[in-house]
Formats: structure tokens, sequence, C-alpha cells
């Protein structure tokens, strides 16, 4: 009779462990397979889920629970603008014109309406971005869910939807990187004029980020790179100190918006559901970067929704969008190809990092940027490995 040694048997379970790890590798690598060649299964699930959630979201919730959307749609039907900012007037008075045809609409109706152009746009852009993995299309399932929850009602954020959409059509199209830019800067004009002015920061930061990126490329060792990158961050915190010297007032605006936003947020049903402050009222630029940095940690990594369990579905999208990200970024950093999308995409989180007051907020204004986040996440491995990086 044979005698197992201690080592043979280890030998023969690290085999066994090989074996387990490599048939779950096939099995992922065959489920990344199957996504990439049936695109548009994974679309018309997705629709299929749209119409799920649009029909059963008046049904489980009352339409006042939207407030600005329901009071849109309360101007809308009266023809009385009065009373609301900007933003609310623009939303209400394109929202009558479609009400003079149809005449008074219900939420549910607009849920319905906006429907049809809202996947439109959506599988558009699925259609057109570069093939699927697994992971990108749960995430792209997820924005199914998302999108007739938190946009497709008579909201500013159907508009900004709607911008992302066309944004991300001149990133598809448009030729030439710096053009890229510059049409998507142009798009984000009208929104910062009419309704939304916080998104010149945006457009400025995807400048920016634009000269980052051809910059970056140019350091080659490690030790480069790292300089660099603390030096762009030093230039940062430069920018911020001679902001806060030429223009305090503007400053002070910009560093206490998030605490001014919030105010009395605190003592809501649902308080762990807002991002507050740090250091509120702080003005000092060393206050506003640690409450900066605190804001950004937890918006991409929501570990504190997890206490809630019908929101952990939301902090694993979070962290498995944010993964398939930085995957991509870091695949594509030395890519001109896509300077331009993650000029954008970068710029978008970043600006968000400084007004969001609460993850209700951000993961709605999250939704409406589907289109050019899902320009960020569209490659996958086997994309990788069968060509260069679109």
């Amino acid at each position: 009779m044979r005698i197992e040694r201690p080592v043979d048997i280890l030998m023969e379970k690290t085999s066994q462990n090989k074996e387990r790890r490599s048939g779950l590798w096939e099995r992922f690598v065959k489920s990344d397979r199957f996504v990439a060649g049936h695109k548009w299964t994974v679309i018309l699930f997705c629709a299929a889920v749209m119409v799920l959630i649009t029909a059963l979201k008046y049904t489980l919730y009352h339409e006042s629970g939207f407030t600005d959307a329901y009071h849109i749609m309360l101007a809308a039907n009266s023809g009385d603008f009065s009373g609301g900012d900007s933003a609310f007037v623009l939303t209400a008075s394109l929202a009558h014109a479609l009400v003079s045809v149809f005449g008074p609409l219900s939420m549910r109706a607009w849920g319905w309406i906006l429907l049809v152009p809202g996947f439109g746009m959506f599988a558009l852009i699925a259609a057109k971005a570069p093939a699927q993995n697994l992971a990108s299309a749960l995430v792209m399932i997820a924005f199914s869910v998302f999108l007739p929850y938190f946009v497709f009602m008579p909201c500013v954020d159907f508009i900004q939807y709607t911008v992302f959409f066309l944004m991300a059509l001149v990133l598809l199209f448009v030729p030439g990187q710096i053009w890229k830019l510059i049409c998507g800067e142009l798009l984000l004009l009208p929104v910062i004029l009419l309704f939304r002015d916080y998104y010149a920061l945006m457009a400025f930061l995807a400048a920016v980020m634009y000269l980052f990126a051809l910059l970056y490329r140019k350091p080659k060792t490690i030790g480069q790179q790292t300089a660099f990158l603390i030096g762009f961050a030093m230039l940062c915190v430069i920018a911020l100190l001679v902001l806060r010297l030429v223009a305090p007032e503007s400053a002070n605006k910009l560093f206490l918006i998030r605490t001014e936003t919030n105010m009395g947020f605190e003592h809501t049903p649902a308080p762990d559901k807002v991002i507050m402050d740090l250091m509120p009222m702080d003005t000092s630029v060393a206050g506003f970067i640690v409450n900066y940095l605190s804001a950004a940690i937890r918006m991409l990594v929501p570990a504190e929704l997890c206490a809630d369990f019908t929101d952990i579905p939301f902090a694993v999208f979070q962290i498995i969008l944010d993964i398939l990200i930085l995957m991509e970024l870091i695949k594509s950093r030395r890519a001109y190809a896509r300077t331009a999308v993650y000029s954008f995409i970068i710029a978008f989180f970043l600006m968000s990092f400084v007004f969001e007051p609460g993850f209700g907020s951000w993961f709605k204004h999250e939704a409406a940027a589907f289109p050019i986040l899902w320009l960020g996440i569209g490659h996958d491995r086997l994309t990788a490995e069968r060509g260069p990086d679109a």
C-alpha cells in the first residue's frame, strides 16, 4: 500500500485548485464571449427592464414623491412657470410644448412618452460602443433600471441626458481628438448658460484633463510619471490658492456650496444618504481639499450604503463601475484615440465631487451621464486581444 506523504497531498490539492481556477476562468471567458456576441440580446433585455420599471414605478411610489419632476408636470399642465429657477422654467416650458399637443399629462404618461426617445438614445450608444463583457453588461442592465427611475421624467436630468447623448455621438463620430474636445465643450455651453452654470467647471476640467493626458505620455519611467503626478497635484493646490487670493467671494461660494446645499438635511429621515462635509463652513484651501477628498472616497466607494440592505445594489454598482473605468483607463492611458473620452469622463467625476449633496443626487446624475460613461467601459479583454484600442 502506497503511503502518501504530506508533500504529495499538498501538491495534489494545489493541482486541483489550479484546475478549479482554470475552469472558473474558462467559464468566465465563455460568458464574456457570449455577451460580446449577443450585444442586441443584452440591449433588448434592457428594454424589457425599462418597460418593467416604468410600469411599476408609479404603482409602488406616489408621483408626488418625485418632487422636482412633479412640480414641473404641474407647471407644464397649468402653464404657470413662476417661482422657479432657470432650470425649472426651461424644463417646464419644453414640457408645456408637448402638453399643448397631447393635453394635460400625468407622471405615468410622461414616463411612457419619454421612455421611447430615452431608450432610443440608450440603444444607439450601447450598439455603437465597442464590444461588451459580462461585467459591463451587468452595468448596462443597472443603468436600464436607473434611467427610467431617475431620468425618464419631465425633469432637467432628461435634458442633461440628451446633451450627454449628443456628446457621445461627437466622441464616436467626429474625427480628431482635439475636435471631439472642442465640439463636446460647445455642447456644454447651452447647459452652462441656460440651466446649470456649474457645468462650466466640467468644461474647464475636461480641457485640463486633455492637456494632462498629452503631457502624461512623455514621461517614460515610473519615477518620472510619479514626479509628474505630484507636480500636477501641486499645480492644482496653487490654482486654489490663487483663486482664494484673487476672487475670495467665488472661492467661498465654491468651498461652501455643498455645506449650504445640505443645511438642514442632517435632520431628514435618511441623513446617512446626505454627503456632509467633514469640515463644514471652512473656507480655507486645506478645508476644501479635506472635504473634497472625503466626498470623492465616499462617492466612489459608498460602503456606508451597505448599512441598509436595500442600498447594497447601489454600492455594488458603483464599485463595479469604478473598477471597469479604472481598468480601461489604465489600459488606454497612452492611447491617444481615447484622450477626449476620458477627459470628459474624469472631468464629470471631478466636478461631481465638488457639488453632489447626497447619494440619491449622485446616482441620478450618474444615470444621466450614461452615454459618455458607457464609452469609457465598452472595451473588454477580448477586444484588447484582437486589436488596438478603438
